[in-house]
């Protein structure tokens, strides 16, 4: 972990966060005035006792300086410098192991199954059978509803020649005067 102040981390460190990735909440930790860096060596892939050894190495040559504007920086190398090419913290970036191309690739894999069964490019046997048995609940309930709005048309037409025969009996039985 290292600590840097506040005015440094905003003005040096900190990104848009749209920039910013899933981990940056547990890599920069606020602590009062200050800023917990926690930089983890698998990141840059070297070991942690060089990593450790390039911090405490630029702490010690830069500590009891003045705040500056800028970051420090090395502008010009000899070629017969054994330093890593600019861009590449402390060394070659370590190739993949077998076993962290397996950590992506299953995850990704299962994604991609799961993902083309959500769009419908396959289904299991049960997923069929319940997509079937909601289809023929659909249709039912959509006969149902046809029926009952037959049911009501009916209902409607029976009420409505119920009132019109009453109409005539009562003008067949009471003529009104003219």
């Amino acid at each position: 972990m290292i600590l840097v102040p506040r005015e440094f981390y905003e003005s040096h460190i900190l990104l848009p966060f749209w920039r910013r990735s899933p981990a940056w909440p547990a890599t920069f930790i606020p602590k009062g005035g200050m800023i917990q860096f926690a930089l983890h060596h698998e990141a840059v892939a070297v070991e942690a006792r060089a990593l450790r050894a390039a911090v405490e190495t630029r702490w010690h040559a830069f500590r009891g300086q003045l705040a500056r504007t800028s970051v420090p920086r090395v502008m010009a190398r000899r070629r017969d410098a054994a330093l890593p090419p600019p861009g590449i913290a402390l060394g070659k970036p370590r190739p993949m192991s077998a076993w962290d191309a397996v950590k992506v690739i299953v995850p990704l894999i299962g994604s991609v199954i799961a993902l083309s069964n959500v769009l419908g490019l396959w289904a299991t046997a049960g997923q069929t059978k319940a997509r079937e048995e909601r289809r023929l609940w659909a249709e039912q309930e959509r006969q149902r509803e046809e029926e009952r709005r037959k049911f009501d048309e009916n209902v409607k037409r029976l009420e409505k020649e119920r009132d019109e025969y009453f109409r005539r009996m009562e003008a067949e039985r009471f003529p009104r005067p003219r």
